[in-house]
């Protein structure tokens, strides 16, 4: 059996190979301004690309194939553990390094964009022993406003249209009942119509 070649050009090549695909490829507007100092952690973001092209993402970083795509989770402590809401949530003094780990990590995110290319950290309705997950995730602009428009009469309900922020769109979609939040996930993540009906009967 042959031995498996290890990738020649390592995540810097990857990471290159991203920002001059999207560069080439964006021209519905400019890119978002980017920090070129400290605030743009370049390691992170090599991670994070590396982790993306590995893994499902890289049908949405590079394609059109799939209008979202997940590329990891985060687990903090920071999910409110009063239901009444009378206290709270956090500690900040407690839970300053966890919000800075996410500062970092949306500047990063923000610096990765492009025209048609975002990223979005949204953060699970659901908390786990105090616990909040929070998903990174990567989405096409252009392929969600397809999605959307082929998906009018459920995506309509909301009020969404083609036009709509994806941000928006995905986090409302979490926060949905249970069926409702399945088949937004099924459409969006670009499984087609047929299936997401086959999951859910």
């Amino acid at each position: 059996m042959k031995n498996q070649r290890k990738n020649p050009f390592g995540a810097n090549f990857l990471f290159f190979l991203f920002v001059l695909g999207t560069l080439a490829c964006s021209t519905s507007k400019p890119l978002k301004q980017r920090n070129q100092n400290a605030d743009f952690d370049r390691k992170l973001a090599d991670s994070l690309l590396t982790l993306g092209f590995d893994q499902e993402a890289l049908y949405t970083l590079l394609s059109d194939m799939k209008p979202m795509s997940s590329i990891c989770n985060l687990s903090l402590p920071l999910a409110r553990k009063d239901s009444s809401g009378v206290d709270e949530a956090i500690v900040i003094s407690k839970n300053i390094s966890y919000l800075q780990q996410l500062e970092r990590y949306q500047k990063v995110l923000d610096a990765l964009e492009t025209a048609d290319v975002g990223f979005i950290i949204s953060p699970f309705k659901q908390d786990y022993d105090g616990k909040r997950i929070m998903q990174i995730n990567v989405y096409r602009r252009s392929s969600v406003a397809k999605i959307v428009a082929e998906r009018q009469a459920f995506f309509g309900q909301w009020g969404f249209v083609p036009s709509t922020e994806p941000e928006i769109l995905i986090n409302t979609i979490e926060y949905e009942s249970k069926y409702e939040r399945f088949r937004g996930y099924g459409y969006l993540f670009g499984y087609p119509k047929h299936a997401v009906d086959f999951l859910l009967v």
